[in-house]
């Protein structure tokens, strides 16, 4: 059974959980796209604050290109999603420590705006997963896998 079978079969619900595998995210958008569903990886590398944030999502999800590099537009955005139509969504976030680091409050609003599109999609019947790599402890995010291979 897959580390992330409890996403698809929704044991887990819906929501921003910590990723703790040796897994690359190539490899686990492989296994998540095979189910049906669509997988974004965010890389976070370069993302230090709100704006290189905004930029590396909306880059990773393909946003139109009306998308208006705010919260509201990420809110907004993250609620329609029908330039890139699904059965579930995986967003895997490496590097999120970088953000969350150099910018906590920004972090904090950016976790809480991807909290909210997952709670939007669950009352629409539609999984949304967020799964970030290299957040900072202490950030109230869950672990989702614990896959060590």
């Amino acid at each position: 059974m897959s580390a992330l079978e409890p996403l698809f079969t929704r044991r887990t619900a819906p929501g921003v959980y910590r990723l703790v595998s040796r897994r690359g995210a190539t490899g686990l958008c492989a296994e998540i796209e095979a189910h049906g569903w669509r997988c974004f990886i965010i890389d976070g590398d370069a993302v230090v604050d709100k704006p290189t944030f905004l930029h590396a999502v909306a880059d990773a999800l393909g946003f139109p290109p009306y998308f208006g590099q705010n919260w509201d537009a990420l809110a907004d955005a993250l609620a329609d999603m029908t330039w890139a139509q699904a059965a579930g969504y995986v967003l895997i976030y490496e590097h999120a420590d970088r953000f969350a680091t150099n910018e906590p409050v920004q972090w904090d609003m950016a976790r809480e705006i991807l909290v909210e599109a997952c709670g939007y999609w669950a009352t629409h019947g539609t999984p949304f997963y967020v799964l970030v790599r290299g957040a900072i402890a202490g950030d109230g995010i869950g672990v989702v896998e614990n896959a060590r291979s």
